[in-house]
């Protein structure tokens, strides 16, 4: 079985890793519009798996980050000279898969859908996985849209993976024909075996309380969670940020950036310092939570869970999140500071991270179980 996975590198990562572990062959081919990797972190992730290069090298179109978007109006694809595909046609025959997975979301479509427009692609089955939706978090009108593209490219879709039944039942409630597809319903875990874990169930090591695993971004309000991470510092929680966020404080330690991807860097360092995962995003007090909070799981959930860690989450806004956690017993919902340091330092840290091991098996990728789900479209 040959299959292609279609999607930015840097948010691809979660997948790359968990489908080298089915043993498929597989290749990538990114829609990066920069070369923003490293090489040696490209080659890193890219270790045993055919990397077809980046999808805008193959295929010149100017501005792509906003130009892309054309290919949402699939009328408008059959108008363009077969001349300007020629050569990421090349590439996509050479390397002619059976199964095309885009990742993720609506943001993949216009691609999904200029390569399910090319002839001797028309028959590959292609799989969208969902991971997030909608993926906007401060626009209705965006929001809109992405409805309409969904709707509008279901046909080039012949199978979706889908994280939580709150996702699954969004889609439903906009009248999107998810029921003909064939759907993985279910969290894309991030395999556990991936990373060195041996916990330290020792007293010797001093914990921290949380390790915040979310990257700061400047430039979207959504990521900068530097009051949140001062505000429990300041009453008395002390927490690990990555170095980026550039805060000091006394309760406040930092780390240097790591690639998750890193096979040499010894994750079990993390397990054991710190009690919990703090899982939360910048969300304005003038706007409703963002509707994607609601449905998805983002990596700062599933990275530490794939780590043993419990994880906290605020109690409003989160209901996919929280649902799982609550499922599972597996972290805390917490409506104040003080809700959170009485969960932090009493034994109930305790009882989550011993029903992550004990729900090991529910709570990981399954390479078995996906491969099983990749048969369908053969």
């Amino acid at each position: 079985m040959k299959l292609l996975l279609v999607g930015h590198l840097a948010i691809s990562t979660k997948l790359i890793i968990a489908l080298k572990k089915t043993g498929v062959h597989l290749s990538v081919l990114s829609t990066e519009n920069q070369n923003n990797s490293s090489e040696k972190s490209k080659n890193d992730l890219l270790s045993d798996i055919t990397y077809l290069g980046r999808f805008y090298e193959h295929f010149k179109l100017l501005k792509p980050k906003y130009t892309r978007f054309l290919f949402s109006l699939a009328f408008l694809i059959p108008i363009l000279p077969k001349a300007l595909f020629r050569k990421l046609h090349s590439v996509l025959e050479t390397n002619k898969p059976d199964i095309i997975i885009g990742n993720w979301g609506t943001g993949i479509l216009p691609e999904i859908n200029l390569i399910k427009s090319m002839d001797s692609m028309k028959e590959t089955k292609t799989i969208l996985n969902m991971e997030t939706f909608p993926t906007t978090w401060n626009s209705g009108t965006r929001e809109l849209f992405e409805r309409y593209l969904l709707k509008s490219s279901m046909k080039n879709i012949d199978g979706m993976i889908v994280p939580t039944k709150e996702m699954y039942d969004l889609l439903l409630s906009y009248n999107l024909p998810v029921q003909e597809k064939i759907v993985y319903q279910k969290p894309f875990y991030f395999p556990r075996s991936h990373f060195n874990n041996a916990q330290n169930h020792t007293n010797a090591v001093e914990k921290k309380d949380l390790i915040f695993l979310g990257k700061p971004d400047l430039f979207r309000s959504l990521n900068s969670v530097q009051n949140q991470l001062l505000e429990m510092a300041e009453s008395g929680i002390t927490l690990s940020c990555s170095k980026n966020f550039k805060i000091k404080h006394k309760n406040i330690h930092t780390f240097e950036p790591f690639n998750i991807y890193d096979s040499k860097y010894d994750f079990s360092e993390i397990t054991n310092t710190h009690k919990a995962a703090l899982v939360t995003f910048q969300i304005s007090e003038r706007i409703k939570y963002p509707l994607r909070f609601s449905t998805s799981l983002p990596h700062r959930f599933l990275f530490p869970l794939a780590l043993g860690l419990p994880a906290v989450v605020p109690e409003q806004g989160f209901e996919a999140i929280g649902n799982l956690i609550d499922k599972y017993k597996i972290g805390f919902r917490f409506g104040s500071t003080d809700k959170l340091k009485d969960y932090l330092y009493s034994e109930a840290v305790s009882v989550s991270k011993t029903n992550i091991l004990k729900n090991q098996s529910e709570l990981d990728f399954n390479p078995d179980d996906f491969k099983l789900f990749l048969t369908k479209f053969i």
